[in-house]
């Protein structure tokens, strides 16, 4: 079986990811691909966790706990479930002055109870600059967080360091990346990424990201202009995308501001410019499939 554990990260469209999963649970299951609902498998995993006290299952462990997953749904071929604290818990994500030191072991004990399928994981990116930012003012701060600003520079958080841990704990596990930023551009590509379907396979909610940047009548306006065209690729339908964007979009959303306090409009520039440079360096790396947008690549 092919089982895809999305890991995170914190900050990103997570919970828009499991929504978009579940509303295409039809088609997923003519192509007998599985995504449950979070609660009928978080509290399987962390039993099975608790239980094994880092210890790897025996082949019968690893069977029951499938089994307990899947319940009735054993024609599955493909089981995809998500969980942002995979990557590591939200409290100490900045933990150890790096972003998900511990990513290695926490993920590969994940993917250790599936050693008799193949596991790929999946993960998000972001700016660390505006992760800072959402972190500090969302309702549910990391703990590390204000360690981190008092005692280390900014400047050394990078993508890097975690997908190196990933792939020196899992180097046979292939990783599928993309940067929150692209998401409204890219939707489509993920979800059929995730779930292994064809370019142009159909699928539901390809606007769930980029509806909540544009106004209400950029998006029915950008509803109907996709039923009334045939968009064969990625590229055409990027460029609908950006052209809504460029005339709809919702300012409040799109026009997001870094306000972290001590830094200055060249401390977010230069830790974006570092952002870059490692979506430079992770898209060329292998076993990494870094989705970026096409009209990207054609610029």
């Amino acid at each position: 079986m092919r089982i895809s554990l999305h890991i995170g990260a914190h900050y990103t469209r997570t919970p828009r990811l499991i929504g978009t999963l579940k509303s295409n649970a039809r088609a997923f299951g003519r192509l007998k691909i599985l995504s449950p609902d979070p609660d009928n498998y978080r509290p399987v995993l962390t039993a099975a966790l608790k239980r094994l006290d880092g210890l790897p299952p025996i082949r019968e462990e690893e069977d029951a706990i499938l089994a307990e997953i899947l319940q009735d749904n054993t024609a599955t071929q493909h089981l995809i479930m998500v969980n942002e604290n995979w990557a590591g818990g939200r409290n100490m994500m900045f933990q150890g002055g790096q972003l998900y030191t511990d990513i290695g072991p926490t993920v590969s004990r994940i993917v250790e109870l599936f050693s008799q399928h193949d596991v790929q994981i999946s993960m998000a990116i972001r700016n660390p600059a505006f992760l800072i930012s959402s972190a500090l003012t969302s309702s549910a701060s990391p703990l590390s967080l204000k360690w981190f600003l008092d005692a280390n520079d900014p400047m050394n958080l990078s993508w890097v360091s975690p997908v190196n841990d990933l792939q020196k704990a899992m180097p046979n596990v292939p990783i599928t990346m993309w940067c929150e930023e692209d998401t409204p551009l890219i939707w489509p590509r993920i979800i059929r990424q995730i779930a292994g379907m064809a370019e142009d396979a159909p699928i539901r909610s390809t606007l769930a990201a980029v509806a909540e940047a544009l106004q209400p009548e950029g998006t029915t306006r950008l509803r109907a202009f996709l039923r009334n065209h045939s968009l064969s690729t990625p590229q055409q339908h990027e460029r609908a995308v950006l052209a809504f964007l460029d005339k709809y979009a919702n300012e409040t959303i799109t026009n997001t501001t870094c306000d972290v306090p001590g830094w200055t409009a060249q401390t977010v520039h230069d830790m974006s410019l570092n952002y870059e440079d490692d979506i430079a360096e992770l898209s060329q790396r292998e076993g990494v499939n870094f989705i970026l947008p096409v009209t990207q690549d054609a610029q």
